[in-house]
C-alpha cells in the first residue's frame, strides 16, 4: 500500500478538481459524433426575443418630467448608482 503525505494528497486534490472544473465549463462547440461537419445543434442555443426600434415620439410634458424623476430618483434609485457621484456625500 502506497502512502501519500499531505502535500502530495493536495496536489492531487486539485488537480482533479481543476480537471473537473476544466471539463464541466466546455462551450458545448466541440462535433459531437452525431454531428458531422462541425455542425451545432439548434436546441442547445438560448433563444433571445428582440422586438424592432420603432420611431414612437412622446411630448414632453412637466407631468412626464415629474414622473420620469419619480422613477429615477424615488423607486427605483437608480441615479444612486447610474447617476454622477459626489465622494464628500455619505454613503
Amino acid at each position: 500500500m502506497v502512502l501519500m503525505n499531505r502535500t502530495e494528497f493536495e496536489i492531487r486534490l486539485l488537480l482533479v478538481a481543476v480537471l473537473a472544473f476544466c471539463l464541466g465549463c466546455r462551450s458545448g462547440r466541440s462535433v459531437s459524433p452525431s454531428q458531422p461537419n462541425g455542425q451545432e445543434s439548434t436546441s442547445l442555443k438560448p433563444t433571445v426575443n428582440v422586438r424592432p426600434l420603432t420611431d414612437r415620439k412622446f411630448e414632453q410634458t412637466p407631468e412626464r418630467l415629474a414622473r420620469g424623476r419619480y422613477l429615477v430618483n424615488g423607486i427605483g434609485e437608480c441615479f444612486a448608482c447610474h447617476g454622477p457621484s459626489n465622494l464628500n456625500l455619505p454613503g
